[in-house]
């Protein structure tokens, strides 16, 4: 029963890293965050989902809780090939 519990604390730890990172990240993006030194990414992935929703397509996202998340990101950048990546995962 602990590790069970300590599982679901882990997951829920990572929860919250995800959310932080969406949240204060990719969700929420500064002006200053365009320009030199700042979140490149961040700012390509916001402008490629606004393009999406103008062009009337619906945008979706999830967060799933897994004590896995790095080997199920780099399966799905490997199966899905999305266009958006540029980690050059295959």
């Amino acid at each position: 029963m602990r590790s069970s519990s300590m599982a679901r604390s882990d997951i829920s730890a990572r929860l919250s890293t995800y959310r932080k990172r969406f949240n204060t990240g990719h969700g929420n993006i500064s002006p200053r965050s365009c320009f030199r030194g700042g979140q490149p990414t961040n700012c390509r992935v916001n402008k490629h989902v606004l393009g999406e929703a103008l062009g009337g397509h619906s945008v979706g996202l999830w967060f799933v809780p897994t004590a896995d998340s790095t080997s199920i990101e780099a399966k799905l950048i490997g199966e899905l090939q999305p266009p958006w990546n540029r980690q050059g995962i295959s």
